[in-house]
């Protein structure tokens, strides 16, 4: 199993328990990971932190709650695990740009859907193979980008490789 598909694995963890508690030591164990290598993993494949991607997903949930079932500002709360209306309309505004009612009264929308690490790397080019050889799989064509190395003999070449990036 490789980076794409552990961190994959997390968000699927994810996903099914976002109207539960989440304990990120479980997340991280789902990508068979330590949680400071998950966090650095799963920023450098979606581009959003753990408990950015968390809080957003939430909140894209609640504004369902809000627009589609009626739900009142304290369910949704609750639902969701803050701990009062107000702590969860503040993160709605930190998040949505406004306040829940404002939202509500002008119909703004906003919409932070479930990622999907597999689709936004890999490139399916001939599903018969695919299914023949699920464990084969091939990325997308990556755009032009920098990328600083080092490369150390010796003892500790992660550790000496990186001390000289940083001089």
């Amino acid at each position: 199993m490789n980076y794409y598909d552990r961190i994959q694995e997390s968000i699927e963890y994810i996903e099914s328990n976002l109207e539960s508690y989440i304990d990120l030591d479980i997340v991280a164990s789902k990508a068979y990971m330590l949680l400071s290598n998950f966090y650095r993993m799963f920023f450098a494949l979606t581009g959003h932190s753990v408990k950015e991607y968390i809080r957003k997903r939430r909140m894209n949930l609640a504004i369902n709650d809000i627009t589609v079932k009626k739900s009142t500002i304290l369910n949704i709360a609750i639902k969701y695990g803050f701990e009062s209306g107000d702590a969860f309309s503040r993160a709605f505004r930190h998040i949505v740009g406004c306040n829940p009612s404002t939202f509500k009264k002008h119909n703004i929308k906003y919409s932070f859907e479930r990622m999907s690490v597999l689709d936004k790397y890999y490139d399916v080019q001939d599903r018969d193979l695919l299914e023949r050889y699920p464990d084969i799989k091939v990325l997308k064509k990556l755009e032009p980008m920098k990328v600083a190395y080092y490369r150390y003999y010796g003892k500790s070449p992660e550790y000496n490789a990186f001390k000289v990036l940083l001089e």
